[in-house]
């Protein structure tokens, strides 16, 4: 069953890093496809869960967004390992505190660790999960 991402997404980059996206739709630099979005883990904001393995370009340049976002931007199509599935919130908490616990030099600019692991814990949905990071 095909899902549509409710943005804002929430992406764990192979534990390497955690980006916010907020877009209107998956997008990224046409220059960029063959880097971007491999073997990422996605949350939308429904605590949906996509594991993809890879992007392909889905439209031709978005001149709007090329502009908003400085460069050559186009919609990009997800090539999941397997079928979209949801991930509990409580989970999502816990993945996101033991990275923020690996990696507390990146995200010190939001607060202090533990203060940031309270806000984290203390989320009601995924939307406002994500937009703690955004």
């Amino acid at each position: 069953m095909k899902k549509n991402m409710k943005f804002p997404i929430l992406v764990f980059d192979r534990g390497i890093d955690l980006i916010v996206l907020d877009y209107k739709f998956l997008m990224g630099d046409v220059r960029l496809i063959n880097q971007a979005f491999r073997n990422v883990e996605v949350v939308d904001s429904l605590g949906n869960l996509y594991k993809i393995k890879n992007v392909i370009k889905d439209s031709g340049i978005n001149l709007i967004e090329s502009i908003k976002k400085v460069g050559l931007m186009v919609r990009l199509k997800p090539i999941l390992e397997e079928d979209v599935t949801q991930i509990n919130l409580i989970e999502l908490q816990n993945k996101i505190v033991n990275y923020v616990s690996a990696n507390p030099k990146k995200l010190k600019h939001l607060d202090d660790i533990q203060n940031l692991k309270e806000t984290i814990y203390s989320t009601k949905n995924y939307e406002e999960l994500i937009r703690i990071f955004n």
